[in-house]
């Protein structure tokens, strides 16, 4: 790692710091590490992932080519969280997609 970055990472801590002053600096690189991971997990299965609908009300329809093409629900709930009726969960991957989507940011700000 350059010395560049390095300060760069530290001076993020030091504004994170400020909220959560607990927060060790290898806490943070490890948060950081984690956010990566699922980040590239995210990017990585989202290449199967594509709009089947555009945003209807509270709904968002998703196909996903690694189950055969399956329809997957997203809903739009009332605290503005969302959920998949199919996985019944609120942090799966078509949940993720769902939340990268301009269209679903736009409804969300409804």
């Amino acid at each position: 790692m350059s010395g560049r970055k390095l300060k760069e990472l530290e001076q993020s801590w030091e504004t994170e710091k400020k909220k959560r002053p607990n927060l060790s600096f290898a806490g943070f690189i490890s948060e950081l590490a984690l956010i990566e991971l699922e980040r590239r997990n995210m990017l990585r299965e989202a290449g199967f992932i594509s709009l089947a609908a555009p945003p209807d009300g509270n709904t968002i329809l998703l196909r996903d080519s690694r189950k055969g093409n399956r329809i997957f629900e997203v809903q739009i709930l009332a605290n503005k969280k969302l959920k998949c009726v199919q996985d019944k969960d609120y942090d799966c991957v078509h949940v993720g997609f769902a939340l990268a989507l301009p269209e679903t940011r736009k409804a969300l700000s409804k």
